[in-house]
């Protein structure tokens, strides 16, 4: 998956108010399985240029945030 899909794919967990606004744990579970398989899509990518490792490393750390928000929404009762 390229760089910016990534990014695509966890903006449309993260910015959507349908998904954020009224948070359910059902909602969160569902976001979470999808971070959690971007998670594991871009610990195993290869960058090929220079010039793309800052970029895959932003997209890696939006990853993980929105993972731990989430991990943590579901925590919260």
């Amino acid at each position: 998956m390229a760089t910016d899909e990534v990014i695509q794919a966890v903006q449309a967990e993260v910015f959507l108010y349908e998904k954020n606004y009224f948070r359910t744990e059902q909602g969160l579970t569902e976001s979470l399985g999808k971070l959690n398989h971007l998670w594991q899509e871009i610990r195993s990518s290869q960058v090929r240029l220079d010039k793309e490792l800052i970029r895959a490393r932003e997209a890696a750390a939006m990853v993980a945030t929105a993972r731990w928000m989430y991990s943590n929404a579901i925590e919260r009762k």
